[in-house]
């Protein structure tokens, strides 16, 4: 298997989504791939996941998403800014 594409590295690690078991069993095995993901952890536990998706886009190391907010993206967004 190749390795694991960023973005699904990031999502999973930032815990919007799962790997398939494939990918799984795959960052078992690759030591590239475990330590891009402990990378991209660290920069979504320190910072907010979203920021950190955008400044990743930005940067290059992230396909930008062409995909407009679901509404329960948004509405989550809603309910954490601050002063609600």
């Amino acid at each position: 298997m190749s390795h694991i594409s960023e973005l699904d590295l990031f999502d999973y690690v930032a815990g919007k989504a799962d790997l398939t078991t494939q990918g799984a069993e795959h960052l078992q095995d690759c030591g590239d791939c475990r330590e891009r993901a402990m990378e991209l952890r660290r920069l979504a536990q320190d910072h907010n996941v979203e920021k950190t998706r955008r400044l990743l886009a930005e940067e290059g190391d992230l396909p930008v998403s062409t995909d407009p907010p679901k509404i329960n993206d948004l509405e989550r967004e809603l309910d954490e800014t601050p002063g609600s």
